[in-house]
């Protein structure tokens, strides 16, 4: 729950999404890393679908 808040929501995380993961288990460095690594990708994954957008932007220019 807490890596899907993090890449799809991520003005929503709050205290209580970290302490719900704390009780499951997770340790700080755990949580840092998940939370690390769910923000990069979803960053990645917003900077490719930009990348194909301007690439197809730019070609539908080039070929009128």
């Amino acid at each position: 729950m807490l890596v899907d808040k993090v890449a799809l929501k991520s003005a929503q995380v709050t205290d209580a999404d970290f302490a719900t993961a704390s009780e499951a288990g997770f340790t700080d460095d755990q949580l840092f890393e998940l939370v690390i690594c769910a923000a990069v990708g979803e960053s990645t994954r917003q900077y490719e679908a930009g990348l194909a957008a301007l690439v197809e932007a730019t070609a539908d220019t080039g070929a009128g």
